[in-house]
Order: C-alpha cells, then sequence, then structure tokens
C-alpha cells in the first residue's frame, strides 16, 4: 500500500488484525455450541434424518429443494438455520414413470449439538489458535517492514479462516447480513484464501521483482485477477440451487490445491537460485512454508475426508507463520526495523487478551443462557483486561528484552557506549579501533575495514579486520561507491553498487555495508563492514547503530585534527619566541666577553 505511511499502514493492520481475532473467536467455543439443522444433507436430498422436520413434511432421498426460487436473501437460511425458525420451500419430487412434481412444504427447524465428539471440538479449538498465530505473525511483519510483500503475506494469514464454524455463530444475524458474510467467505475467504500467496512468493524474501521473478509477474497478475473473478462468481452460483454440495466442495478446492502447487514451485525456485548466506537464513522457512503447503493441499483435495482429518493437516499449516517468525527473529531473513521486542510484547498481551477472553465466551455460553447479555458481560471483563494488561506492558517489555534479544541489547549498549567514549579520544588509532575492532566483537561480524583520504584524493585503507587475503588497499577518487555515498549521504549496500569484485572478501566476509565518514560536507572516510558470523546480514537498526558510530568517529577525527593542528601553531609560536642566535660561524675568532 504505497500511498500509506508507514506507520498508517501499522496502525491500519492492527485494526485489522484485531477485528479478524475478534469476529473469528466465537470458532474456539463453537464445538461445544448447538445450531438449527432441517434433517437433511443439501439441496439434493440424499439422507434424511428420521424424526427431523424433513422427515415430518414428507421430504425423501433424491428430491430437491429448490431453495433458488426463494428470495435472494433468504436463501441462506436454508443452509443455516436459527433453531425453531419455520422456512417455507418448493420441493421436486421424481414419480415414478420420470415425472417431476413440485410442491411447497413447511419445515420447523430443529436443533442438534454443532460437534459430536471431544476430538473435534479440540481440533477446532486448535485450528483456532492456528489462526491466531497466521494473524499476529502476519500483522507483526507488516508493522515492521510494510511493504506490498508483507502485505500480501498478512491478506494470506487473515484469509486463513476457520469461517465454516462461524457461521453457525452468526446465525442469528439479518438474512441479508448473513448472505453478505457468507458471500465474503466464499469469495475471498474458502478457495480464494490462498490465492494471495503467489504475489507474496514472487517477492519472497527481499521484497522485489527482479531477475527470473520478471517473467512471472505477468502470469501470477493474470491468474490473480482469474481468480478472484472465478470464486465471486462461484459465490453467486452457489445460490443458485444449480450445484450439489460435493460439486461446490469440488470447484472450491480444486483451483485452491492447484494454487498450492504453483506456490510450492515458486518458493523453490527461489532457494534454488538463493546466492551466498541467503540460502541458510531461507532454509527453515522453506521448510515451514513447504510442510505448511503440502498439508492444506491435503485438506483442499477434493476426496471425502473426516472433519477431524481437515482440521487435523488444517492446523498443521501452523509451520509456515512459525518457520518464518522463527528466520526472522534468528537468521534475519527479513530486514525488519529494531522495534521487533514491542512488537512481541503487544503479540503477547494480545495473545493473552485472546486466550482469556476465549476461556470467559466457553464459560458464559454454558451459564448464561441469553446471548445478548453474555456480550454485555464478555466486553466489561475485556475492558477491565485490557487495563489490567495496559499496567502489565512495562514488565511484559522487560521480560522480552531479557529473554528474546538480551544479545542485540547487549551489542547496541556497547555500541552507544564506544560512541560516546570517541568524543574524548586523542590519537587516531583509537578512532580507528573504534570503527572496526569494537563492531566486530559487539556484534559478531565477519570482517571491517576503514578507508580514509589521502591528500590526492584517493581512499587507503588504514586499519581492517578480516582482511588479510584481500587486495583492495586503495579506492580511486572517481570510485562509482565513493561518488554514490557522497550523493546519498547514507549507509548502503556495495553490492548494489559495486555488483561482484574479486579484490575484496568474499563469502561470509564480504562487504554487506558502507557507512560513510563525513567531515564539514566532505567525504573524508569510509567503512565496509561484513556479514555476522552466523552467516546473517547486518538488519537496519544494527545498520542505524553503525552510522551513528561513523558519525561519531567524523567529529573526534576532526577533534584530533584541531588539537594536532593547536599543538603544532604553539610549537611555532614557542620557536618564533625564542631569542635568534647567531650563527655558529660568525661567533668564531671574536674574544670572550
Amino acid at each position: 500500500m504505497p500511498t500509506l505511511s508507514a506507520r498508517a499502514q501499522s496502525t491500519l493492520v492492527v485494526i485489522l488484525s484485531a477485528l479478524a481475532l475478534a469476529f473469528t473467536l466465537p470458532a474456539a467455543t463453537v464445538g461445544w455450541a448447538e445450531r438449527g439443522t432441517w434433517g437433511i444433507n443439501g439441496n439434493f436430498v440424499r439422507t434424511v434424518e428420521p424424526g427431523s422436520s424433513a422427515d415430518a413434511a414428507g421430504i425423501v432421498p433424491g428430491d430437491r429443494i429448490r431453495f433458488g426460487q426463494l428470495p435472494g436473501t433468504e436463501r441462506v437460511r436454508i443452509l443455516f438455520p436459527i433453531p425453531g425458525e419455520r422456512l417455507t420451500v418448493p420441493i421436486e419430487h421424481e414419480e415414478p414413470g420420470g415425472k417431476f412434481v413440485t410442491r411447497t412444504v413447511t419445515m420447523t427447524a430443529g436443533t442438534v449439538t454443532v460437534v459430536k465428539t471431544n476430538l473435534e471440538r479440540w481440533l477446532i479449538v486448535l485450528e483456532f489458535l492456528t489462526y491466531v498465530t497466521f494473524v499476529a505473525v502476519g500483522a507483526t511483519l507488516v508493522f515492521l517492514r510494510p511493504s506490498p510483500m508483507t502485505w500480501w503475506l498478512w491478506f494470506y494469514c487473515l484469509g486463513w479462516v476457520p469461517v465454516q464454524w462461524i457461521h453457525w455463530h452468526y446465525a442469528f444475524l439479518p438474512s441479508a447480513a448473513l448472505t453478505a458474510l457468507f458471500m465474503i467467505d466464499n469469495a475471498f475467504i474458502a478457495g480464494g484464501s490462498s490465492l494471495p500467496l503467489l504475489p507474496f512468493l514472487l517477492r519472497f524474501p527481499k521484497g522485489r521483482i527482479s531477475g527470473w521473478r520478471e517473467r512471472w509477474h505477468g502470469p501470477v497478475a493474470a491468474l490473480l485477477v482469474a481468480g478472484y473473478a472465478y470464486y465471486i462468481g462461484l459465490a453467486f452460483w452457489r445460490f443458485s440451487d444449480q450445484l450439489s454440495r460435493p460439486q461446490i466442495s469440488f470447484l472450491n478446492a480444486a483451483p485452491a490445491s492447484g494454487v498450492f502447487v504453483i506456490a510450492a514451485v515458486l518458493l523453490l525456485a527461489t532457494f534454488a537460485r538463493a546466492e551466498g548466506t541467503e540460502k541458510p537464513r531461507l532454509r527453515w522457512a522453506v521448510f515451514g512454508m513447504l510442510f505448511s503447503f503440502i498439508s492444506l493441499f491435503i485438506s483442499y483435495v477434493p476426496v471425502p475426508k473426516p472433519a477431524w482429518f481437515n482440521e487435523l493437516v488444517t492446523s498443521l499449516s501452523v509451520t509456515m507463520p512459525l518457520s518464518i517468525a522463527y528466520a526472522t527473529l534468528r537468521h534475519r531473513l527479513l530486514d525488519v526495523r529494531f522495534v521487533i521486542n514491542n512488537a512481541v510484547v503487544y503479540g503477547s498481551v494480545a495473545f493473552l487478551l485472546i486466550a482469556i477472553v476465549s476461556m470467559i465466551d466457553f464459560t458464559l455460553s454454558h451459564l448464561v443462557a441469553d446471548y445478548h447479555l453474555t456480550l454485555g458481560i464478555e466486553a466489561a471483563i475485556t475492558i477491565g483486561l485490557g487495563v489490567a494488561l495496559d499496567r502489565l506492558h512495562g514488565t511484559m517489555e522487560r521480560t522480552a528484552e531479557r529473554i528474546f534479544f538480551r544479545s542485540r541489547l547487549i551489542a547496541a549498549e556497547r555500541l552507544r557506549r564506544v560512541r560516546g567514549a570517541l568524543a574524548f579520544a586523542s590519537r587516531d588509532e583509537t578512532i580507528q579501533s573504534s570503527l572496526v575492532e569494537e563492531p566486530v566483537a559487539a556484534l559478531s561480524l565477519t570482517s571491517a575495514a576503514l578507508f580514509r583520504k589521502n591528500p590526492d584524493g584517493t581512499f587507503a585503507r588504514t586499519h581492517a579486520v578480516g582482511w588479510d587475503d584481500a587486495p583492495l588497499t586503495k579506492l580511486d577518487a572517481d570510485d562509482k561507491l565513493l561518488r554514490t555515498l557522497q550523493f546519498e549521504r547514507k549507509a548502503l549496500d556495495p553490492s548494489e553498487v559495486w555488483g561482484k569484485r574479486d579484490d575484496v572478501p568474499r563469502g561470509p566476509a564480504a562487504p554487506t555495508l558502507a557507512t560513510p565518514i563525513f567531515s564539514r560536507e566532505t567525504l573524508e572516510g569510509l567503512v565496509l563492514y561484513g556479514g555476522h558470523r552466523d552467516e546473517t546480514e547486518i538488519d537496519p537498526g544494527q545498520a542505524d547503530l553503525l552510522s551513528g558510530l561513523s558519525e561519531a568517529a567524523a567529529a573526534a577525527f576532526d577533534h584530533v585534527a584541531f588539537e594536532r593542528s593547536q599543538e603544532t601553531i604553539e610549537e611555532l609560536r614557542r620557536r618564533l619566541a625564542a631569542p635568534l642566535a647567531p650563527p655558529p660561524a660568525l661567533l668564531e675568532g671574536l674574544p670572550p666577553l
């Protein structure tokens, strides 16, 4: 969403995620709830439950319910009846000899438990927690790095919703509202929820479309448009009563299964073409996403499966958000801002709030019969919990920092101290060590090299770690990297300017960040830093720390140069103030005084 600022995008995604989780919250307890039933299995009647409303109305296997002849918003009631609700529908019955007779019957919805086994009930809870994980990870990545890539990932996570169980909870809505909910589900959430995977994977993990991906851009965009058009059309078609439930299931699931196959191909192509240190960082994410795609492919394959099996394999797809989160935290797979500790805190608070409210919803649904009273009690308790958890925010933030980000915080604090101490440096050697050796030790970097400007305009390598075998010792005054740094005036990736060079360290020690050193608007030096020893790149937060260190070093170099010039001036003044003695040759032969 390029037209919104990063802050606006973050706010929007947090609000929408909270609404999505609040909307789907009933899925956690719907397995214990009751729903309405007509006693039939669809519009093409194959079975009729004995003693049900349909049985009392004289409906028999082989009949066809023509709910397509009902008013548009009333058709949804044949799918999600309210206990005690009456509905009059035309029934088409085939007489002996092949003659079809249509008659009108009135049915009164009975009551049945949504789920009959404890196993399936707890699998529904697990499915809901999987959805919470998807939304939390997707929203966090948009919050930390707003970009088309993370937005497409979040759209996919948002559409991954156990909405088939939600309809029973919201059956009390007016027919028009329930119809709109059902249409949105069928058009964007059911099979269509898989479509955002493709534009996400086309940009994964660097966030841009380049190289071989450009050939896929057009087909993926066309497939995205065609896919949504197909599922929107299917949503309208479902209300025409022309399709049986097995046909609807096949038409919904078959294209989604194909999307997961294409997604797996894109993901494997990304991994196969990864270079250098990128493959180790991609490994866990690729494995987790592939396992997730396989699980969802199995759930979508249009063959008969037990409901509990679908819920189990669907829940196993949680490996995707977990592996992406792990790879981002542990291997810095995605370049996120160095505020991730706050995201963890907010995510923990939200997860805790959702878990508590879910338990409250489950308890009240059993103790309080009045649904509206239940909503009021839940709202009051939720507000109270929000106030209590707000008080805990500071404690949770400190705990998250100690548990998840201790090493980062220690390194950041060390570099901040080094930066502050540079103001008191009195020798160039001390400043050079602070720019090279200290960051290498604090951040576990593979290499660092300082280049300083010579009087002739060239830049010579004056101090380095991890550059023993690198032949590059001097940069020409017209070097492309120097000119780019003078123009950009900020840290950048030297490989984006230089491309591949043979005279710099290779492999993990290859330079991944160049920080400029400016003095009075003039570039006086630069530092080239390699990646981390665990083969991960420098994240944006650490890049900011290193840039700040270079700024402090520039002031320190100026201070040392000023002190040196002052010493030179004082020495000259001292010599000028001393009395001039006659040359020794003039004193020869003169009598002593």
